[in-house]
């Protein structure tokens, strides 16, 4: 694959079974087993009871009509026990079941007979479900999930064939929300869940672990190339890898995912031609001992340096010119930083299937900045901006923790990128120091607005530093004053702010008590406040988001919103037309996360960084691409259209 950086991909391919024999009608909500050589077909939304089987060396079908049969059913979990099909629960006729069948597939051609397993008499017994899944491990049984009539389930349960009798597991571990219609399969000595519908009625993208052995239930962390938010999908076993098909998340889904257990998330990847979303791992250019210590296969930080990734609630600006990107500061290992990496962009090979094409990937590499001077102390939640030669650096906080989540420093910090010399202003007077505020640059000008003293006090003023004039004994910060009877937007923090056309464009934000998602324009002309009564697909209040802007498209990616959830959807903004727009989940977007910065370079959005919890250890290593190109916006409003290349129609 030519995404990834250097990992190696996985090759599928498709082919069209041209079977003979009784084949099954079309169905849905059935399951199906293989087993040696025989792929076996039950149940479904038609009242079949029959049994089909198809020989995968023939490619024949064969019917087998075996009564007593279970009574139809669909949305029932099935799995292999040894050479036994076993069927649990599922709907019939709007009749939720509860009871356990097998049929011994060994003996089809012989003696077939379906067998309703009885329970011991003093066994609890689960309740009736659909939209569960059940697996074999070691002749027991193990039911996760479903659904009882209205109540979503996250209990497990064991049956042993043995004894016929089931236990219910205790709730040991990270153990996952309540789900319908996701996706299991069994690795090894654990059981791998994926997706479903959550008790909310939305689709869920999240992936858990249940280690057998240890009856303990883990939370597999966001991965890049990990799937979207997916319903009704499959999962299968092969060789240590689970792959994941189809499904349906706003639309049916039609790339495979595949999770190698041993290692990292291997992912198939749709073409970097076909997909907005690309991902791409880092060459690291500086050797490690220069950022990491010196024990063998360590990953812990040199004190005041670390990866160039992961990390959040850093800075991330760019130099057109170069396709540079400067990454200064933010929180590695759980620590503030005050390093500064460059990544540079450059064109790949032409990755269209024909080799002539105009579609070019991306490639990444990162260096370590080694600067001299009066650096910036490690933090983070800071601003910085790039102007020509000169990164400039201001606010932010040394820790996350509330105890010390006190502002202090208001020093303006300068790095010339050419000689990489830090330099410290101290200007007076100057804004209060803070953090979670906006900034961006406006002609010459750096703009900040809002952001926090502390935790429970957030701001709302607007500042003005002329950058032109830094190296001069004359300059000084403008508290830019609002116009007689101009609004003023609620104070903030978290928020983004860009500039557009001698505008500044302000949106959501957290005050303290709550967040927003209203959308604000400061005319730097008439210093004018106004709101706008925006169209569209509003997205939802949040904070702590990344954003940027491309032409006149206002980008806005993930963030924290309602009940300090985590979120992952994207979401632009036309500025000419005020309309908004909701991208649909696609492959390879970005998971749900906060504290990470979003850059554009010729028509490109690239996310660096961020968390989903900045308590747990972080493993958002590679950087996401959306090709803007990709993408087209209906006029008066509707759903984003996904164009193809020329090359490829």
């Amino acid at each position: 694959m030519e995404q990834g950086g250097g990992s190696m991909g996985t090759r599928l391919e498709a082919r069209l079974i041209e079977a003979t024999g009784e084949a099954p009608s079309p169905r849905s909500f059935h399951r199906s087993v293989l087993v040696d050589e025989l792929f076996v077909v039950w149940g479904g939304n038609n009242n079949d009871t029959s049994v089909y089987t198809l020989n995968i060396s023939t490619c024949h079908w064969t019917k087998f009509d075996i009564q007593p049969a279970p009574n139809p059913r669909d949305t029932y979990a099935a799995c292999l026990c040894g050479n036994k099909f076993i069927v649990f629960g599922g709907i019939n006729s709007n009749r939720v079941l509860d009871d356990l069948w097998s049929l011994d597939l060994s003996e089809l051609q012989s003696n077939p007979k379906w067998e309703q397993i009885e329970f011991s008499r003093d066994s609890p017994t689960p309740s009736g479900r659909f939209g569960h899944q059940i697996v074999g491990f070691e002749n027991r049984l193990y039911l996760f999930g479903g659904a009882q009539n209205n109540n979503l389930c996250n209990n497990a349960w064991c049956f042993g064939m043995a004894t016929r009798t089931w236990t219910e597991l205790a709730r040991s571990g990270d153990v996952p929300a309540p789900r319908v219609d996701f996706a299991a399969t069994v690795v090894r000595d654990a059981v791998y869940v994926s997706g479903g519908l959550g008790a909310d009625h939305n689709a869920l993208g999240d992936s858990w672990r249940f280690q057998i052995h240890e009856q303990k239930w883990y939370r597999i962390p966001d991965l890049d190339c990990q799937p979207s938010v997916r319903l009704g999908h499959v999962a299968a076993t092969v060789e240590g890898r689970m792959f994941l098909l189809g499904g349906v998340g706003q639309r049916p889904i039609s790339t495979m995912h595949c999770l190698d257990t041993d290692s990292k998330p291997t992912p198939v990847l749709p073409p970097a031609y076909i997909a907005p979303w690309s991902i791409h791992a880092l060459e690291v250019a500086t050797p490690k001992d220069k950022y990491l210590d010196n024990q063998p296969n360590s990953t812990t930080s040199v004190k005041g340096v670390g990866p160039p990734l992961p990390r959040f609630s850093h800075s991330s600006t760019i130099s057109s010119s170069l396709g540079e990107i400067y990454i200064f500061g933010g929180i590695v290992d759980g620590k503030p930083t005050n390093s500064t990496w460059t990544v540079r962009i450059s064109q790949a090979l032409d990755l269209s299937p024909e080799q002539g094409g105009n579609t070019v990937g991306v490639k990444m590499t990162a260096g370590l900045v080694e600067t001299t001077g009066d650096a910036p102390s490690p933090r983070g939640l800071h601003q910085g901006v790039l102007n020509g030669y000169q990164l400039v650096v201001w606010g932010g906080i040394p820790s996350h923790n509330r105890s010390s989540g006190l502002a202090q420093d208001n020093s303006v910090y300068v790095l010339n990128t050419s000689s990489n010399k830090w330099s410290k202003r101290d200007i007076r007077p100057a804004p209060t120091a803070r953090f979670w505020h906006a900034a961006c640059l406006c002609g010459d000008k750096l703009m900040v607005f809002g952001g926090a003293e502390s935790y429970d006090q957030v701001l709302n003023d607007l500042w003005s530093l002329d950058l032109t004039k830094l190296d001069q004994h004359n300059f000084t910060w403008e508290r830019v004053e609002v116009a007689n009877g101009s609004p003023t937007p609620a104070k903030r923090g978290g928020h983004a702010m860009v500039t557009y056309q001698d505008k500044l464009y302000v949106f959501g934000g957290f005050t303290g008590k709550g967040s927003l998602n209203d959308m604000w324009c400061f005319d730097l002309t008439t210093r004018v406040w106004t709101e706008l009564k925006s169209s569209g697909d509003i997205p939802t209040p949040r904070a702590f988001f990344a954003s940027t802007l491309v032409d006149d498209v206002i980008y806005v990616s993930g963030g924290v919103g309602k009940g300090a959830k985590e979120l992952g959807d994207i979401y632009s903004f036309k500025l000419n037309e005020q309309i908004w727009y909701k991208f649909p989940d696609l492959e390879l977007q970005p998971s749900a996360m906060w504290g990470h910065s979003l850059v554009a370079h010729e028509g490109r959005v690239f996310s660096i960084g961020g968390t989903r919890n900045h308590k747990e250890p972080n493993d958002m290593v590679d950087i996401h691409c959306l090709n803007t190109d990709l993408i087209e916006y209906p006029k008066g409003g509707g759903d984003v259209i996904i164009k193809r290349p020329k090359s490829m129609k």
